[in-house]
């Protein structure tokens, strides 16, 4: 190598620093190469600034303060617009150049729309799934430690602990019973003390209770003491829009006293509406323990 500078087009020989420069006189690193600014630098510690070019027809890949960002538009990458990024902390950042949630976590992922996150994936002490609209953030799920936790409008709906058992807390589910304490015939049954009313969907006062959305639901009536005279008979029924759907029946044989219950799965739209009625010649004890209705959303 000769000791003096060489200098031919676009190349430059810095023979006293052994650098080499494309399209500078003045290369800062042992091998840079220059368009308008630095595009390329490569030193002994490898390469740690870069902004490559066009690679195909409209993609670009750059990097900066750490970064490598991928870039596509114009051919020319004059009006190039960063589509997808690697930050210095290892986050990865789709349509946005900083991640709403990098704080102390590691390893987010986010995806962003025009404005608002779309969707995060964060690793640390709120790690989970986030979902995002112009009104701000929303937890759909945490997982980093057991146990996972499902959420909706930043409230947990569903929760599957370290021993695989599911629980859904806002699932629809009513329990209410009988406080008459006397042998009546009403009907429909009046079951006015509520046990839980989970959404609020039965109604104490037409003992009624209302499907919130489509799906199978299971119903069960008790009615834990019948009585009447010989061949007195009692059958309650189980209602949907004031249709009877099923029924049990029982005939007495003699003055005595028996037992009703009815357990049923229901198809259920909509706004349909379940009650218990009640026919025959018997009576049944309307007391707490013994008239009770209950239902639960199966999905």
């Amino acid at each position: 190598m000769p000791t003096s500078d060489i200098k031919k087009g676009p190349l430059y020989v810095d023979s006293t620093n052994n650098r080499v420069g494309i399209g500078t006189s003045s290369p800062s690193e042992a091998l840079e190469v220059h368009g308008t600014t630095p595009i390329l630098q490569i030193n002994d510690r490898g390469l740690y600034q870069a902004q490559f070019g066009l690679i195909g027809n409209d993609l670009e890949i750059r990097g900066s303060s750490g970064n490598v960002e991928f870039y596509t538009g114009s051919a020319d990458g004059a009006s190039s617009t960063e589509r997808l990024r690697i930050d210095s902390s290892g986050n990865l950042l789709v349509g946005t150049t900083s991640g709403t949630f990098g704080g102390s976590g590691r390893g987010l992922i986010e995806l962003n729309g025009s404005s608002d996150s779309l969707l995060s994936l964060k690793h640390g002490d709120t790690a989970g799934l986030y979902l995002y609209t112009a009104s701000g953030e929303g937890r759909v799920a945490q997982f980093a430690n057991l146990p996972m936790t499902f959420f909706t409008n930043n409230t947990e709906r569903m929760r599957i602990d370290s021993s695989g058992r599911v629980t859904m807390p806002y699932q629809p589910s009513f329990r209410s019973r009988g406080s008459n304490q006397n042998y009546i015939q009403t009907s429909p049954i009046p079951f006015p003390t509520v046990l839980h009313n989970i959404g609020s969907h039965y109604n104490s006062s037409t003992y009624t209770f209302t499907a919130p959305i489509a799906g199978r639901y299971l119903f069960h009536v008790n009615l834990g003491i019948t009585n009447g005279s010989t061949n007195a008979y009692a059958y309650p029924t189980l209602n949907v829009n004031g249709v009877g759907q099923f029924y049990t029946y029982f005939q007495i044989a003699s003055t005595w006293y028996g037992n009703n219950h009815l357990t049923a799965i229901l198809d259920l739209s909509v706004n349909d509406y379940v009650n218990v009625s009640f026919n025959g010649t018997g009576t049944y004890y309307n007391g707490g323990s013994e008239c009770q209705f209950f239902g639960h959303l199966l999905g």
